[in-house]
């Protein structure tokens, strides 16, 4: 089929003829990133990507789960409460988002953080701010 000047090919077809050929697919694929360009990239972002907002999510819910549900008689609020922990206590490092591997990620000693969230406090004592 013959094209005409202006870019359209003959006949009733419309198709400008830039459009009918696609972009070779090395072309559209990105190039790949270093672990170490990653790993800069995660520590010194001023702002909070997505990835980084749900990993710090994951480990607020634990947190909160520890704390609210400790002294709950409630079977719902245990098993939120017992879940929590024994992702806490946890030295698996199989699944990005491990207690392990948060803690890596945001810098934080695991034993020291593992050790704050899980050892019972006296009845009525409130953690520091």
């Amino acid at each position: 089929m013959a094209t005409t000047a202006s870019g359209w090919r003959g006949g009733g077809d419309r198709v400008p003829r830039m459009w009918t050929h696609a972009a070779e697919d090395r072309l559209l694929a990105p190039d790949p990133a270093l672990p170490a360009q990653v790993l800069h990239l995660w520590h010194h972002s001023r702002s909070i990507g997505p990835e980084r907002a749900l990993a710090l999510a994951v480990l607020v819910q634990a947190v909160a789960d520890i704390q609210r549900f400790r002294e709950s008689g409630l079977p719902h609020h245990r098993v939120l409460h017992d879940e929590a922990a024994a992702w806490i206590r946890s030295e698996a490092r199989g699944w990005p988002f491990a207690f392990a591997n948060l803690c890596d990620a945001f810098d934080l000693h695991i034993g020291e953080v593992r050790a704050a969230l899980l050892t019972p406090r006296p009845r009525g004592a409130r953690q520091a701010a």
